[in-house]
C-alpha cells in the first residue's frame, strides 16, 4: 500500500496538519507491498513493488512487469529501487537484473548476471543505485561498484575491502549503497560500517565504526547534519568526533527533513511515521504521527 501524504501551512516549529490519501490494489496498483517511491522529471511518480513496477499521474496507474517473451521488458517484477537521471530515464534495480527505462521508447534496457560472461555484472540481485549529476550512475553490487556512463557504457572498480567483517562475521568486500553529501564528497555504507570514497578509484579514504545495527539509510539535512538510520535506531552522526550520538528509535528505513525545521523518519516493523522539530540543539524527541501505515 501507498501512502501519500501533503503538508499544510503551518506556523514555524509547529508540524503542519498532514492529510493521508491511500493508492493500493483497489485503485489499480500492482501490489501492495511497496518497496520504492520515485519522482521524475515530469512529474510522474514511480512505485516499486513486491510484483511489479507502476506509474502514478496524479489520477491513473499504469503497470509495468516482466515479459519472458519481450527482451525489452521489465527484467524482473520484484523491484527494490527506482532512480531517475537528469536525462529523465529510469533505472531500476530488481531482485534479479538491473533495468533501465526509455520513456521514449518504452523499452527496458537490462543487465543480468552471467556466469559464463566475465564482463557481466559480478551480482544482479537487489543491487543499489546513486545517479550523479552528468548523467553517470554507480551501482553497487555488494562485490564491486560499476560506474555507468551516460551511453551506458560500465566499468567496474574494485573497492579493495580486505579482513573486515561485520559484528556477524560476515565479509564486507564493497558498499551496500553509496550517497553523495552537499559539499560532493562521496560515502558508502556496508551492515555496520560507513566509509568515505574517493571516486576517482571508489576506495575507502576513511572508514567508520562498527556501529550497532545494519545501516539501512545515511542522510544529511539542509543543515549539514549526517543521519543514519539501522535496525539499531536513529543516530546522529559526529564526524569529528567519529561516533554516534543516539536517539529514541529502533529500525529505522527511510529519513527525510522538510525546510529544515523537521526530521522524519520511517520505522519497520511496525511502519509507523515519527517527526521531530528541529531546536537550537538539534533533533531530540520524536512523536509518532497520528495515522500509522497499514
Amino acid at each position: 500500500m501507498l501512502f501519500v501524504f501533503v503538508f499544510s501551512t503551518a506556523r514555524t516549529q509547529q508540524f503542519p496538519n498532514i492529510q493521508f490519501s491511500y493508492l493500493t490494489s483497489k485503485e489499480g496498483l500492482s501490489n501492495n507491498n511497496v518497496s520504492c517511491i520515485s519522482q521524475d522529471q515530469e512529474g510522474f511518480i514511480w512505485i516499486g513493488t513486491e510484483d511489479g513496477l507502476n506509474r502514478f499521474d496524479g489520477y491513473r496507474l499504469k503497470r509495468f512487469f516482466h515479459n519472458p517473451a519481450n527482451e525489452n521488458s521489465l527484467v524482473n517484477n520484484v523491484v527494490h529501487q527506482v532512480m531517475s537521471d537528469r536525462k529523465d530515464r529510469l533505472w531500476i534495480s530488481t531482485r534479479e537484473g538491473l533495468s533501465i527505462y526509455d520513456k521514449k521508447t518504452g523499452l527496458f534496457r537490462n543487465f543480468r548476471h552471467n556466469p559464463g560472461d566475465s564482463t557481466s555484472l559480478d551480482n544482479d540481485e537487489y543491487i543499489d543505485l546513486y545517479t550523479n549529476k552528468n548523467n553517470s550512475t554507480l551501482v553497487t553490487t555488494g562485490y564491486s561498484v560499476y560506474y555507468f556512463d551516460s551511453f551506458f557504457h560500465y566499468k567496474k572498480f574494485s573497492t579493495a575491502l580486505k579482513n573486515l567483517n561485520d559484528v556477524e562475521k560476515r565479509k564486507i568486500e564493497s558498499y551496500k549503497r553509496v550517497m553523495r553529501d552537499h559539499r560532493g564528497n562521496l560515502w558508502g555504507s556496508s551492515f555496520d560500517y560507513i566509509f568515505q570514497i574517493d571516486e576517482k578509484t571508489m576506495r575507502a579514504t576513511k572508514r567508520f565504526g562498527p556501529f550497532a545495527g545494519n545501516i539501512e539509510v545515511i542522510y544529511e539535512d539542509s543543515n549539514l547534519q549526517f543521519w543514519v538510520g539501522s535496525f539499531g535506531g536513529v543516530r546522529m552522526f559526529l564526524l569529528i568526533a567519529k561516533t554516534f550520538c543516539g536517539l529514541a528509535l529502533k529500525q529505522v528505513f527511510v529519513m527525510h527533513s522538510r525546510h529544515a525545521s523537521y526530521l522524519i523518519c520511517g520505522i519497520s516493523p511496525t511502519r509507523q511515521l515519527y517527526h521531530s522539530p528541529r531546536h537550537q540543539t538539534g533533533y531530540t524527541l520524536f512523536v509518532k504521527l497520528a495515522m500509522d501505515i497499514g
